[in-house]
């Protein structure tokens, strides 16, 4: 329990980047419960203690090994002699201001006053788990391994979530932690956290804009007010483009002209009659009755040709 330093170390776990939580199998005492109560929270085994508030000092009033020390005059308080009551006052007035920093360290990490601390933290005295619970001086009462899958997230051994026996002190003792309380005392996190929002919405709002669609302005800019996700966002744009594209097309259909029916061909209702003619008259017979023969062919000539040129000495080509 060496006082050097302890003040200084506490001030850096009350400031850790990241939470802390103390816990004390065995004994926290003095030194030790001033490291312990600088964490945001302290859980404690059943059998385990805390407390020792204070300073003490050890003085061996007798030189045993026969020196002589002479004080420089300039200098009367350099060794105070204990065994006077003006040393003895020296002495006790260094102690009690050592132990008034340490009362206001934990006042003030516990969230409580320094009268607070003089009156239920024992004056000096130490608590086992429950009583210290009872007191303000620690928060819950719980095993090592259930505090452990409670910070990861896991379950405790045999299933069990963690659950702490007692669920810290009473509410008188400890400060409500609202916006103000968390930004007079933890200023640097409430500014990570909104440093981390803003990013966080800026990426959900570029993320909207980056999956809009032309034509829906309206619908893109009530998405974002109303703080729906990328994902969910993207769903409704496309939906909405979806219904637009088929009211479009049934506009389309409803605006369309009746479609114009193939014309018949005609019939070749004197094909055996004229399967006997020879090859020129039979061209001269179809050229004369088809218009479609005269605009595929150009000439009789060429159909007539034609004709000639197929194997089975009769082509007929109406209606193509």
């Amino acid at each position: 329990g060496q006082a050097q330093g302890i003040a200084e170390f506490a001030h850096m776990v009350r400031n850790a980047e990241k939470p802390v939580t103390a816990y004390v199998d065995g004994t926290a005492a003095s030194a030790a419960y001033w490291i312990a109560a600088a964490a945001g929270r302290i859980v404690m085994s059943k059998t385990a203690m805390v407390g020792s508030i204070g300073a003490v000092v050890s003085i061996n009033a007798e030189k045993r090994d026969g020196a002589v020390e002479i004080v420089s005059s300039q200098s009367p308080k350099k060794r105070p002699d204990v065994t006077t009551e003006a040393g003895r006052g020296q002495i006790q007035s260094l102690i009690d201001a050592l132990a008034q920093v340490f009362i206001e360290d934990v006042a003030q990490y516990r969230g409580v006053s320094t009268d607070d601390v003089i009156a239920r933290f024992g004056g000096g005295d130490v608590f086992l788990a429950s009583e210290a619970v009872a007191r303000g001086m620690a928060d819950e009462v719980g095993t090592f391994e259930g505090l452990i899958a409670g910070l990861s997230g896991a379950t405790a051994s045999k299933g069990a979530p963690f659950m702490a026996e007692n669920q810290g002190a009473p509410a008188a003792q400890q400060p409500e932690i609202t916006r103000d309380y968390l930004a007079a005392h933890h200023a640097d996190i409430v500014c990570g956290i909104q440093a981390e929002a803003t990013a966080a919405e800026r990426a959900r709002v570029l993320g909207i804009q980056a999956a809009a669609i032309p034509g829906h302005d309206k619908l893109v800019a009530q998405l974002i007010d109303d703080g729906v996700s990328i994902e969910a966002a993207s769903l409704r744009i496309l939906q909405a483009e979806k219904a637009n594209l088929q009211g479009r097309a049934d506009a389309m259909r409803a605006d369309a002209p009746a479609p114009v029916p193939h014309a018949a061909a005609p019939a070749d209702e004197d094909a055996s009659q004229d399967d006997d003619l020879p090859v020129e008259e039979r061209a001269k017979a179809d050229w004369d009755k088809s218009k479609s023969l005269r605009a595929e062919f150009g000439t009789l000539g060429a159909y007539t040709a034609y004709l000639k040129a197929t194997a089975n000495g009769r082509a007929r080509v109406l209606g193509k």
